[in-house]
C-alpha cells in the first residue's frame, strides 16, 4: 500500500553515518557495506543475519559481494539477476559526491527495525538529490519512504526475491506467461510532499446569549498536514 506522509515516520536524528572508507566492496559509486543484524531478518522464506547496503539505493541479502551494479533502473537488472533485494530508489547514486547513507536500529517494543537512511544523495548524472528510507522490520513488514525527493527516472522501488523471473511483454497476467510483478510509475505520485495546509476551526460556537450571563464554548480546531495546534 502507498500512504502520503510529510515527515518521515522515524525522523531523520540518532542516524549513523557509514564511512566510505569503511566499505565492504566498491567505492562510493557502485560500492556497499556489510550491516550485521542483530535479529535476523526472514526475507522469501530465508533467515539472514547480515545484509549489504548498496550505496545505488537499495539493500540485499547474499553472500555475493555485489548486488547487480546500479540498476539503471531495469526491472531486468533488478528482477532477472542479482541478489534478494530490497530497492528504495535503485538507480546510480554516489553518496561520494554528496549525501550520506546511514543506519539506526529500533528497539522499541512491537516496532523492532533496521532502518537505512539515504540522505540527500546525489544522483550521478545530474545534481538532484533524494533522500529516503528503507525500514526492515523484525515481525517481516518492509516500509519504504520518500521525502521531498521527486523520482528520479529511471529508477527502480520495490523487492526482488533474486529468483530468476521471466519478463513478459504483456502488463497483464497470462496462463501462458505470468508477469512476475505488478509496475507502478512513480511519477504519478509526485514529490512525496505535502503542501502546508491551514489549520480550520471544527466547531461552531453558539450565536445567542444571555445578558449578564458569561458566554463560553469549546474551541475544536483541525490541522490538514497534523501539525501541532496552539490555541
Amino acid at each position: 500500500s502507498t500512504t502520503r506522509i510529510a515527515a518521515f515516520p522515524l525522523g531523520t536524528t540518532g542516524f549513523t553515518a557509514y564511512n566510505e572508507a569503511a566499505m565492504g566492496y566498491g567505492s562510493s559509486d557502485d560500492g556497499g557495506w556489510t550491516q550485521a543484524l542483530s535479529t535476523p531478518f526472514t526475507y522469501f522464506g530465508v533467515s539472514y543475519n547480515t545484509l549489504k547496503v548498496a550505496t545505488n539505493g537499495y539493500v540485499f541479502f547474499a553472500s555475493t559481494t555485489y548486488g547487480g551494479n546500479d540498476l539503471n533502473g531495469s526491472a531486468d537488472a533488478h528482477f532477472v539477476v542479482g541478489s534478494p533485494r530490497i530497492a528504495g530508489l535503485g538507480t546510480d547514486l554516489n553518496p561520494g559526491l554528496a549525501g550520506t547513507v546511514e543506519y539506526q536500529r529500533i528497539t522499541t517494543t512491537g516496532q523492532e527495525r533496521h532502518v537505512f537512511f539515504y540522505r540527500a544523495v546525489r544522483v550521478i548524472s545530474n545534481t538532484q538529490t533524494v533522500s529516503f528510507q528503507i525500514e526492515i522490520f523484525d515481525d517481516g513488514r518492509i516500509r519504504i519512504t520518500h521525502i521531498g525527493s521527486a523520482p528520479y527516472n529511471p529508477s527502480i522501488v520495490g523487492l526482488s526475491s533474486g529468483v530468476a523471473a521471466t519478463m513478459p511483454s504483456s502488463p497483464f497476467d497470462t496462463a501462458s506467461s505470468p508477469r512476475p510483478f505488478f509496475p507502478s510509475d512513480l511519477s504519478l505520485y509526485g514529490d512525496g510532499t505535502i503542501a502546508n495546509q491551514a489549520p480550520a476551526f471544527a466547531s461552531l460556537p453558539l450565536t445567542i446569549g444571555t445578558s449578564g450571563q458569561a458566554h463560553s464554548y469549546a474551541v475544536v480546531a483541525t490541522d490538514p498536514n497534523n501539525d501541532t495546534l496552539t490555541l
